[in-house]
């Protein structure tokens, strides 16, 4: 069973907690919050982003014109994807690891270690090889900063 929570039609903030089902959110220009999710999580949102405890293998967000977006992942996530259009704050947390890590534009990324967002030495490395995909796409005018 998946959870669909549609507030496109107003602007009305979206709050999801501690489900353990597939989420798909579809937010006007509310803002969202999650935390706790522990299933697959599809965002599509017009306002801020903020998320605590994502678990699933599986968390998408397309937040275009959000001001602020920041994700922490826990768990083992298999594909994480993050698109921004607007400049702002991106802010993704990760658990330590190797991560097979896309950025557009490139160099846009950065995480401990990294040098114009490649490689890395602290907990986070990006290794192509690796099957935990990382796909953030933000505003050529913003840095995604990666964290663990």
């Amino acid at each position: 069973m998946s959870i669909t929570l549609d507030r496109s039609a107003d602007q009305a903030p979206i709050t999801a907690r501690d489900l353990d089902s597939p989420v798909d959110l579809y937010a006007g220009h509310g803002d969202v919050l999650l935390s706790g999710l522990t299933a697959s999580v599809h965002v599509v949102a017009n306002g801020d982003v903020s998320a605590t405890g994502l678990s699933g293998s599986s968390i998408d967000v397309l937040a275009p014109i959000a001001k602020s977006v920041a994700l922490q992942v826990t768990g083992n996530p298999q594909l994480v994807r993050l698109t921004t259009g607007q400049p702002g704050l991106v802010a993704l947390t990760l658990p330590p690891g190797a991560y097979d890590i896309t950025c557009q534009p490139q160099g846009n990324c950065a995480w401990p270690g990294s040098i114009e967002g490649t490689g890395g030495t602290g907990p986070i490395t990006n290794d192509p090889t690796s099957p935990h995909l990382v796909q953030v796409t933000v505003n050529p005018s913003t840095t995604a900063n990666i964290g663990s």
